[in-house]
């Protein structure tokens, strides 16, 4: 049915029973009516066959008209309006409205599957926030970080702060080599600037040198910088880093963005990004639209990735920035994607947030 040609000298009841038969055929989804009147054209009586044919067809499709001819349609454009269907001086604009009607829709179904809502611990986000604001800073530490992210159901490697080497055992006793050492301060945003990270630590020996060896760098490179202690987590073995990344837009809110880590982000500038709140379609056409997702699907014989929890980690985290529009910045650089159905775990996060 497109176009539908009715003819030059068509009156009403012809424009009745075109609209009849294309309303009662369930593969017609939206309809405009161009009219340009002739001698013979009864604009008003033709608006009131259409009111009626889709009252009688009880159907709910798009229905657009473009009754051109100004003065000479007015009593049609009127009824058309009155009786809630659009008119468009031109049919051009028609179509306009009709693609802008048609992808709202779209976004609309997209937004419907994002109904999903995990089990989240708010009150220990809220505390967080509270205490990190209280103190006067704005850019929340590791640990509080981490706190924040298993709050929303986020994997994190094992972890925990030491503030001696007697400590600093007992933690290994938990995680087993080999590990990762991370200054923990809240004077510290950048802990490789001051030689505060060691990774792949896989003895005694190893975490008795990396722990001296990071409370020297910061003494000597940060001299006034507060130490907790030093943070302890296992390491994370997977092949697939990737990064999600939060910056609040003035203007559009919780811009989220997926790609690659490595060079693949910093060099390539390979990554997707999407307005939050997402849907689970979002999230999968996020991963999707990168360069590299090859590299996730697997190649060369390599196994896929574990693409499922990507998707669980998007939502997640779009559901926390909805949640909690503080959070104006957020990176979680790496996220370590494990093998299909083994999961990802979030390496490292960084957090900032507004006063």
């Amino acid at each position: 049915y497109n176009p539908v040609d009715v003819l030059g000298d068509a009156l009403a009841d012809r424009y009745g029973k075109t609209f009849e038969i294309i309303l009662k055929d369930k593969n017609v989804n939206a309809i405009i009516v161009i009219l340009t009147p002739q001698a013979m054209t009864q604009e008003l009586d033709t608006a009131k066959a259409l009111v009626n044919a889709i009252k009688e067809s009880g159907r709910e499709i798009p229905v657009i008209t473009s009754f051109m001819g100004g003065s000479e349609v007015k009593e049609g454009v009127d009824y058309l309006n009155k009786n809630g269907i659009p008119n468009f001086t031109i049919p051009e604009e028609a179509v306009q409205a009709l693609r802008v009607m048609i992808e709202q829709e779209s976004w609309m179904a997209k937004k419907e599957d994002s109904k999903k809502i995990f089990k989240s611990d708010k009150d220990k986000v809220k505390s967080i926030f509270e205490k990190s604001i209280r103190e006067g800073r704005l850019e929340l530490g590791e640990m509080e970080s981490r706190g924040i992210l298993e709050a929303y159901g986020i994997r994190v490697p094992i972890a925990k702060v030491a503030r001696d080497l007697k400590e600093a055992r007992g933690v290994v006793k938990l995680t087993g080599y080999p590990v990762v050492l991370k200054i923990d301060s809240p004077d510290i945003l950048h802990k490789t600037d001051v030689g505060g990270i060691k990774i792949g630590i896989k003895n005694y020996k190893e975490l008795e040198e990396s722990f001296e060896g990071i409370i020297s760098n910061v003494k000597k490179y940060m001299p006034s910088a507060r130490i907790n202690g030093i943070s302890i987590q296992e390491m994370i073995e997977s092949k697939k880093e990737t990064i999600i990344g939060i910056n609040k837009d003035s203007q559009f809110g919780p811009m989220i963005m997926f790609g690659l880590g490595g060079i693949y982000v910093e060099i390539l500038k390979d990554v997707s990004f999407r307005i939050a709140p997402i849907s689970q379609t979002d999230a999968r056409e996020m991963i999707e639209e990168i360069k590299t997702i090859k590299l996730l699907k697997g190649v060369r014989g390599e196994k896929p990735s574990d693409i499922e929890s990507i998707v669980e980690a998007l939502l997640k985290i779009s559901q926390l920035v909805t949640d909690f529009p503080d959070i104006i910045e957020m990176d979680i650089n790496p996220l370590f994607v494990k093998e299909e159905g083994k999961g990802s775990i979030a390496g490292d996060v960084r957090i900032r947030i507004q006063e």
